[in-house]
């Protein structure tokens, strides 16, 4: 498995958390709840945008087939 390949995705769960814990524990973070969601909810989409995700590594090629026209 290539974590790479979800990087968009482990951003989003990031800010996800964030906002959950900001509901939970509200000024643990510094800031009220409204300043935080509000935060989180217009950075979240931000870096999903700016952080790629790279593609899976490549499968391994198949092993070359021996060619019909050669007689055994």
């Amino acid at each position: 498995m290539n974590i790479t390949a979800y990087n968009k995705a482990i951003v989003a769960l990031i800010m996800a958390i964030i906002g959950i814990v900001n509901l939970k524990w509200p000024g643990l973070i510094g800031l009220d709840q409204d300043t935080v969601t509000a935060v989180v909810a217009a950075l979240t989409p931000i870096l999903v945008w700016i952080v790629p995700n790279k593609p899976s590594a490549p499968a391994a090629a198949p092993a070359p087939q021996p060619s019909p026209d050669k007689a055994q």
